[in-house]
């Protein structure tokens, strides 16, 4: 175990017993990173921004909850997800299509990689640009899918919709991923 994996744990301990420093130190390591979880999710940086907030008040109230059985840093990560999911779904700014009857009776291939995204030499910052762009439904399920790892399942059950909508959702966002890149490519070449 390296030296920041034991200050980290130092302070997960101190957090554990409500010490505020310990709060403020988690905070400060973690800001940039979460910050980046939030703003997949979100779209914006104020919205990323209060999501984070209330994504870390979440963290520090329940940290006795954290059995250290996996990353602190992956727990931490899913609770800022599970915060931005509830906020789209509060809001109602998610536009998943529900309407599993046409959706089901389709047959969507999603397990293709993105291959192409590599060979074409997309920097990341561009990809996560894209990303960010598409609609706050597709943006959801892209990132719960492909960033987080959920099954559709998982994202399913999450987001009250159906196993189809969840694959019908992804389909679409990585279709709508390429088509933009593409253009943005053709241009550059042009």
């Amino acid at each position: 175990m390296g030296s920041d994996s034991l200050d980290l744990q130092a302070l997960v301990n101190g957090c554990k017993k409500g010490d505020r420093l310990s709060q403020r130190k988690v905070y400060e390591q973690l800001y940039n990173q979460m910050l980046g979880v939030s703003l997949r999710y979100m779209g914006n940086m104020d919205d990323a921004k209060d999501i984070l907030h209330e994504g870390f008040i979440k963290v520090f109230t329940n940290i006795d909850k954290y059995t250290e059985e996996g990353s602190f840093i992956g727990w931490v990560r899913r609770i800022i997800s599970n915060v931005a999911i509830d906020e789209i779904r509060r809001s109602k700014k998610s536009k998943v299509k529900t309407d599993s009857e046409l959706i089901d009776s389709q047959n969507f291939e999603i397990d293709e990689e993105f291959n192409w995204f590599e060979e074409n030499n997309l920097s990341p910052d561009r990809i996560q640009h894209e990303i960010e762009n598409l609609s706050p439904g597709y943006r959801t399920v892209f990132n719960m899918y492909v960033i987080e790892g959920y099954s559709h399942q998982e994202i399913a059950d999450y987001l009250k919709i159906s196993i189809g909508a969840s694959k019908s959702n992804l389909s679409k966002a990585k279709a709508r991923l390429k088509e933009r890149l593409t253009n943005l490519i053709a241009k550059v070449n042009s």
